[in-house]
């Protein structure tokens, strides 16, 4: 890859992660309430991975339950 791919590639790469950021708070809209929801959407995570699942949906819910935590840290939840 040239230096000018390069250089392309991670603006392009700046310029997705505001637009993610923005997205994610258009999304949540107020703050406070974003968080709460993401809490309890963790909370409901954590209730299901303690009941006998499989393999598969162990794995899901743990991947699920990383996204939620990246989104409350993205939005800058307490």
């Amino acid at each position: 890859m040239s230096d000018e791919a390069r250089e392309a590639s991670n603006r392009n790469n700046a310029a997705l992660a505001v637009q993610q950021q923005s997205y994610e708070r258009q999304i949540v809209g107020d703050t406070r309430a974003g968080c709460d929801a993401l809490d309890a959407h963790v909370k409901w995570l954590d209730t299901m991975a303690r009941q006998p699942q499989g393999a598969a949906m162990q794995d899901w819910l743990r991947s699920e339950r990383q996204q939620a935590r990246d989104r409350r840290f993205r939005l800058g939840c307490r």
